[in-house]
């Protein structure tokens, strides 16, 4: 390997250095942190949103020209499940700072929290979902009463539910580039 002679001209100097290395455009690099510590973030902040919100919203209107009134609604920081998801949003947020930190273990906590998340978020909207289904048939029996020529009524998910699947979905995707970005760096690519 020849070694150029570099002339130093803030130190007057004229000694052999190594030549700079170009790095190409298309050479591989690991995820940065800030990238890995903005998804973690966002994602807790949409959890704890989605897991206070708004779960099923149950509208109902009366004739084709009035607007939809709510009439009935699932609110997350109702449930304890609700709450429990907030406060893993927040241990997200807070763990978002912990994929710049030295070593493996502080990176645990939000990567756990990511795991708990998706996980209760997998189980709990399929129940929400019957939830919703259940609340429409009770407004359907009621409707049997009524004498107006037009009714129309919907129960579905609310923002919340929106706002945690999203939440789960930008966890899940902090998580893997944090641990592709923290397998580069065990293997010494990157920095």
């Amino acid at each position: 390997m020849a070694e150029a002679i570099i002339e130093n001209r803030r130190l007057g100097s004229s000694e052999p250095q190594a030549a700079p290395v170009a790095i190409s455009p298309t050479a591989y690099r690991p995820f940065t942190k800030k990238l890995v510590a903005s998804l973690t973030a966002l994602g807790g902040v949409l959890t704890l949103g989605g897991g206070l919100g708004t779960w099923i919203r149950v509208a109902e209107q009366e004739t084709s020209r009035s607007p939809f009134l709510e009439v009935e609604a699932v609110m997350g920081y109702t449930d304890p499940l609700g709450l429990a998801l907030a406060a893993l949003g927040v241990l997200a947020i807070a763990g978002a700072f912990a994929w710049g930190m030295k070593g493996w273990l502080p990176k645990l906590i939000p990567t756990i929290a990511t795991l708990a998340v998706a996980g209760i978020t997998l189980v709990k909207v399929p129940i929400l979902s019957r939830d919703a289904d259940s609340m429409f048939q009770r407004g359907l029996q009621g409707l049997e009463s009524l004498e107006q020529p037009f009714h129309s009524m919907h129960a579905g998910f609310g923002w919340g539910v929106w706002m945690l699947i999203a939440g789960a979905v930008v966890l899940l995707l902090g998580m893997v580039a944090g641990v592709l970005r923290e397998l580069d760096l065990r293997k010494g690519v990157g920095g």
